[in-house]
């Protein structure tokens, strides 16, 4: 690993901040873009106009997060693909994402176009600019198809582990539309429409431009229009991209109804909330980058065994964060108005953009400390629990306090823009818990892991078969898998392949173990997809070459670990699948554990759908359908002792002449 990359030593500080700005520039850039329609209507157009690009670019805003959100799908996929040196999956992948957003891209073209009106006063964009609002939406919709492909070409390039060219992708599109806007708006006079067409100008220049460049780059598989097709492969990113895509949709959502709560209060309120909310995502960069680089950080650490330095980490970028956030908050609760006649001349609109920011202030500070949580469970593979935390956060708290407060005689916008930073309160309450239960769960130590080392390492040379046995939570695979191997006298391995794993990877035995048949989280893939070879891939090979060298040794039993994967093609090799009823398995668990019948339930529920997504993510085999494997048993009929006898009855049928 470039030394660079290398989280695991030298200075936590330096080592952060080197890979922290980068991250911060593209971001700048990115906020840029959407600041500038705001900044120069503002400036050279109407008073109604601020508020129709700010209510129209919050609807556009929702539906570019969402779509590349789902787009990352694809780019998690191919990142993928190339991992497991699928290459000729790529070419084929793209095309099915072509065609699955042009059609997204019709849908959303025609869905802006005709219901823009509509979206404008479900927005309750004020009488004044319900119009202007409607026509900078509908400009926009006319253009969708290049807001999707310019969402959907910076993922495939973040795929292939190429970050810099969507960087440069995103620096192109900031210089057409500030020239655009600088054109049509304050030279030709334009107002909102110009706005509008300068923001679809430049994605289209974008566009273009990005596919000259494709085709002057060296790509690492082939693509073709026949590629070009929906059918069942499609459905492979959509679940990927989906569940990022609703929690994105979710959070905005949040923002949205807030936006209409103020737009209630009339024309100078909407105004200045348009103002300020260009000002608080310029104040978001930070933390946001902070918990980028926090989970890439963290990973890095826990993978080496260095759960103290990762913890450090956290620290840090929460020390980092709030000491520039105090300096933020300071200019927004004091300087607030500066900062607002960026983007307005109108004192009214400053005054009111002046108000939001002293509620929103102390966001400036809490969020760094929120963020570096979050980035910090994101390394820990805690994904689930951030999406929850988000939601919670935005339904639980924003939105109720933010309407209670909007609905007060005399409202001040400094109470709505308060809601943000108690929401953020009680977001850093739920981490604090959920860290401290993280803490109290004893670390597995590697002696534990190896408990179940091979009972004989030698090998029978009247059996050659190597059997793969995948189970279902609480059958009794690992019982029936050492039975077989007792009676074929060939070494029996389940959880002693992470000990090995951990010594070939030069990973932790306990971080090998917190990953054991479990996917990576789709947080932790975006996150991780641009460096080299991420930890839990390195990992996946550690494992794959393992398991490759038992089975080039002689006869076998190997115990889940996706080996009946790992080794597909070998005509040595048995697959086994080993099941029984859910509630034969959760009695079973429920008896060794000591578990109520609901809670043993749940946790055979759990660790299927674990084992599921984990066998399903890399390979086309379904776990647990029938033509995935060999022999699929029931213990629940056949028993421990039968499901064996069977197994290695096939054996025998397997080796003989």
């Amino acid at each position: 690993m470039d030394a660079k990359q290398d989280f695991t030593s030298g200075s936590i500080f330096g080592k952060m901040m080197q890979f922290m700005i980068p991250i911060l520039g593209a971001q700048i850039l990115q906020a840029m873009y959407g600041a500038v329609d705001m900044l120069v209507v503002g400036h050279f157009g109407t008073n109604a106009g601020i508020s129709g690009v700010s209510t129209g670019s919050s609807i556009m805003n929702l539906v570019t997060f969402v779509l590349s959100q789902l787009a990352a799908g694809v780019m998690i996929l191919i990142g993928r693909y190339l991992g497991e040196r699928q290459n000729e999956r790529i070419g084929r992948l793209i095309g099915r994402a072509v065609a699955f957003f042009l059609v997204v891209s019709a849908v959303l073209t025609v869905a802006l176009i005709v219901f823009a009106e509509q979206i404008a006063v479900l927005m309750q964009a004020p009488a004044e600019a319900v119009q202007l609002t409607a026509q900078y939406i509908r400009i926009c919709g006319m253009g969708c198809v290049f807001i999707v492909f310019y969402n959907l070409i910076s993922c495939i390039f973040r795929g292939l582990g190429n970050s810099r060219l969507p960087l440069l992708f995103v620096g192109i599109a900031c210089v057409v539309n500030i020239v655009g806007d600088l054109v049509l708006v304050a030279v030709l006079d334009m107002n909102v429409a110009g706005a509008a067409i300068a923001t679809i100008g430049a994605q289209a220049v974008s566009v273009i431009l990005s596919l000259l460049i494709i085709r002057r780059q060296k790509l690492p598989f082939s693509f073709s229009l026949r590629d070009i097709r929906l059918d069942g492969e499609v459905g492979g990113f959509v679940r990927v991209g989906a569940p990022l895509a609703l929690q994105e949709l979710l959070t905005n959502i949040s923002f949205l109804v807030i936006c209409a709560f103020i737009n209630r209060l009339g024309l100078d309120a909407s105004n200045g909330y348009g103002i300020a909310q260009k000002i608080q995502s310029f104040v978001m960069l930070v933390p946001s980058s902070i918990m980028q680089c926090m989970a890439s950080f963290v990973a890095q650490n826990v993978g080496a065994n260095k759960e103290e330095r990762a913890r450090k980490g956290m620290l840090y970028g929460m020390g980092v964060g709030a000491a520039i956030g105090v300096v933020i908050a300071a200019l927004a609760l004091f300087k607030g108005d500066v900062l607002a006649s960026l983007f307005s001349g109108s004192e009214r609109d400053i005054a009111r953009a002046f108000e939001y920011l002293r509620g929103f202030a102390p966001e400036a500070v809490l969020t760094s400390v929120l963020f570096s949580f979050l980035g910090y469970f994101n390394g820990h593979s805690r994904s689930t629990f951030v999406m929850v935390q988000s939601i919670a956060q935005a339904f639980l708290i924003r939105l109720p306090v933010s309407y209670f407060l909007s609905i007060q005689p005399g409202v001040s916008l400094t109470g709505v823009g308060l809601a943000v930073p108690l929401s953020t309160v009680f977001g850093i309450a739920m981490c604090l818990v959920y860290y401290r239960r993280m803490k109290q769960k004893a670390p597995l130590s590697e002696a534990a892991l190896a408990q179940d080392e091979p009972f004989t390492q030698a090998y029978n040379p009247n059996v050659s078969t190597v059997i793969a046995i995948s189970r279902s939570y609480g059958a009794g695979g690992r019982t029936v898998g050492r039975m077989v191997a007792q009676r074929l006298g060939i070494p029996f391995y389940d959880k002693s392949l992470l000990a090995s794993t951990a010594e070939r990877s030069g990973l932790s035995v306990q971080y090998v173990a917190s990953i054991d048949e479990k996917a990576r989280s789709l947080v932790e893939q975006i996150y991780t997809l641009d460096q080299p070879e991420p930890m839990h891939s390195i990992a996946d090979r550690a494992q794959r070459e393992v398991i490759e060298q038992i089975a080039s040794e002689g006869g076998c039993v190997i115990v889940g670990r996706r080996a009946d994967q790992v080794l597909a093609g070998r005509p040595d090799l048995l697959r086994v699948f080993i099941t029984s009823s859910v509630e034969s398995r959760a009695a079973r668990i429920a008896q060794r554990d000591s578990l109520t019948a609901e809670k043993a339930l749940a946790q055979v529920r759990r660790a299927d759908r674990e084992r599921a997504d984990y066998c399903n993510s890399l390979s086309s085999l379904k776990w647990g359908e029938a033509a995935s494997y060999d022999l699929c048993l029931d213990t629940q009929r056949l028993g421990l002792e039968g499901a064996a006898e069977v197994i290695v009855a096939a054996v025998h049928v397997k080796q003989s002449p």
